[in-house]
């Protein structure tokens, strides 16, 4: 019949299968949100570099996955877009919270520099810095607080770092790692103390002892020294950010 015309239906749209679905937005938080972290964690200079970093890579990573995957494939757009939106909320709360500056007021112990050294191993130290070792006391403890050794932070790959660091021996035995005037970058957090032999100044530690986790980024603070270890050696003190692999500060102690 003249100017009839039958009517073309649209074919329905593709329908992905929920496994593929569940398998696609676990391929968005591996690229998108995964990849920011290990570009941000394998920048030199970490800081706000890493940072950078990380804000274009979500930024771009999300922008190709939209265009090349959710434009052709509506039925993933909400799946993959309320996944990231929730990643991306929970990235920024988690940063808010551990980046955040954490302070401690402790009373640490103090001593006078030059004192009576306790052991052999200390003496030996004073020796290899070319210091007048003073007089044994036959092992037994000082009859005071000793310093045996010193030293100032400064900031490590694009951080702050402020305060002095001194190793103490007390009266009544054993040593300590003092910082007072101290205050550093939260960095991403998870920051460590470590005594470091200081043979290298990059991100690649080599022989370190791990002391403590840090108690606060500001703040006077002390930690207890092994009894066995040889601060001939290690005599380096080292804040060290666990998720980056990088240091925050450093200050090594004579």
């Amino acid at each position: 019949m003249m100017g009839r015309m039958e009517a073309r239906s649209e074919p329905p749209p593709r329908s992905t299968p929920i496994g593929l679905k569940v398998l696609a937005v676990l391929l968005a938080l591996l690229i998108v949100p995964g990849g920011a972290f290990l570009l941000a964690a394998n920048v030199g200079t970490g800081g706000k570099a890493a940072i950078a970093a990380a804000v274009v890579w979500w930024l771009v990573t999300s922008a190709v996955i939209g265009k090349f995957v959710l434009k052709r494939r509506h039925d993933l757009r909400t799946p993959v877009r309320a996944t990231l939106a929730v990643a991306a909320v929970a990235s920024l709360a988690t940063a808010y919270v551990i980046t955040r500056p954490s302070t401690v007021d402790e009373e640490v112990v103090t001593g006078a520099p030059g004192a009576q050294l306790a052991d052999g191993a200390e003496r030996d130290a004073a020796l290899a810095r070319a210091e007048p070792a003073p007089g044994g006391d036959g092992g037994k403890a000082p009859a005071k607080n000793v310093q045996l050794l010193s030293g100032s932070f400064t900031g490590e790959s694009g951080h702050r770092g402020e305060g002095e660091a001194a190793v103490v021996r007390m009266a009544e035995g054993g040593r300590v790692v003092t910082f007072t005037e101290f205050d550093v970058d939260p960095g991403a957090g998870g920051l460590r103390v470590y005594l470091h032999d200081g043979e290298t100044t990059s991100d690649d530690l080599g022989d370190f002892v791990e002391v403590a986790k840090l108690k606060g980024t500001k703040g006077d603070q002390q930690y207890e020294i092994p009894a066995d270890l040889d601060l001939r050696r290690y005599s380096t003190v080292v804040i060290w950010c666990v998720p980056f692999s990088t240091r925050i500060a450093q200050a090594p102690l004579s």
